[in-house]
């Protein structure tokens, strides 16, 4: 099952627009190429009226790790949608960071099985500058292994 929700008003920025789709898409084909499983994807984009938006998906699978005989491999924090290392997910966080947001991607901090994905895309602006503000370095926050 595959759930949709989308709150708040859409900014007119189409360089935000574009990024959203961007991970979005890139993170449910990594649900759906990794997550053994599979039995419900959640998809938000939350719309603030500062014109920043928040975009989560969340899914309740089993990644390579989580499975008998699974070990530590390619899942994706460390595979595109095109299957080249490192640079799926890892690429948008940096795109994040240099427009000031912030974003993550791992295991549920809970404890619970799946992998999440949470980006938030400040509003405004519409080029990159560099490193966002306090942006972690990018050699291990978030990429750890696992999670479908």
């Amino acid at each position: 099952m595959t759930t949709f929700i989308e709150t708040g008003r859409r900014a007119q920025g189409p360089a935000q627009a574009d990024l959203c789709f961007r991970v979005t898409r890139e993170a449910v084909t990594n649900a759906l190429r990794h997550a053994h499983e599979l039995g419900h994807l959640a998809i938000a984009w939350e719309h603030a009226a500062d014109g920043s938006m928040t975009l989560s998906v969340m899914d309740d699978g089993l990644g390579e790790g989580d499975i008998e005989g699974g070990g530590v491999g390619a899942g994706p924090a460390d595979t595109d949608a095109v299957g080249t290392a490192g640079t799926g997910l890892s690429r948008l966080r940096r795109e994040v960071w240099a427009l000031g947001g912030s974003f993550c991607f791992g295991p549920p901090d809970d404890g619970a099985v799946g992998w999440r994905v949470v980006a938030r895309i400040p509003g405004g602006r519409t080029e990159g500058t560099g490193s966002g503000p306090g942006a972690p370095s990018d050699s291990n926050a978030g990429t750890g292994g696992g999670g479908g």
